[in-house]
């Protein structure tokens, strides 16, 4: 811990330039585990090493934000940023996550109008084309494999987004077809008949 207290007392007090963050990166991770609290929301000593920013040094203070990739593991576009408040004399470690920022790492998604698609599918249902997204049965029924649309297959979306965009195509199918005369007898699939 020397080490690190003797490089941070080295330094003036106020914000670190990247020189600064360079040196004191090492030093950091190596003693992590020492401050009480470091382990909290599963940060490690290594994931320092990935960049901390924003770093400011108020003896016996040292402030820091990191941002953290948990949600991307997941699919999302955005990385959570957490802010660190070390103090380096009581060798306490305290993250503040109820203030809650994020960074946007990858272009979001771009919003999809489940309307035009379901509008696509009715259109092959009521004139009887075939088509991959539409199973036929004998007795006249007919089945929406919702994963084979593409814009709504496992993977197109990040698990929420893709939930949402399912029930959204769901509400327009049941309302649209039951205009048209069939019966919902079950998820995404229909009969001929008349509507209650």
């Amino acid at each position: 811990m020397k080490e690190l207290i003797d490089y941070l007392n080295s330094l003036p007090e106020g914000p670190l330039n990247s020189l600064q963050v360079f040196h004191l990166t090492p030093l950091l991770a190596e003693y992590w585990t020492r401050f009480k609290g470091s382990e909290d929301t599963k940060m490690a000593d290594y994931k320092l090493s990935r960049g901390i920013e924003n770093v400011v040094w108020n003896p016996p203070i040292l402030k820091f934000t990191i941002e953290r990739h948990g949600g991307t593991v997941l699919g999302s576009s955005r990385a959570q940023l957490h802010e660190w408040i070390l103090n380096i004399k009581e060798e306490t470690a305290i993250t503040d996550d109820t203030t809650k920022r994020y960074r946007q790492i990858k272009p979001k998604q771009l919003p999809l109008n489940v309307k035009i698609i379901a509008e696509d599918v009715l259109n092959k249902i009521m004139n009887k084309i075939i088509d991959e997204r539409i199973k036929w049965y004998n007795d006249g029924k007919v089945r929406i494999q919702i994963g084979k649309i593409k814009e709504l297959a496992d993977g197109s979306a990040v698990p929420q987004t893709l939930i949402s965009r399912r029930k959204r195509f769901r509400l327009i199918m049941d309302e649209e077809l039951i205009k048209e005369g069939w019966l919902k007898i079950g998820v995404n699939l229909y009969q001929p008949g008349k509507s209650y």
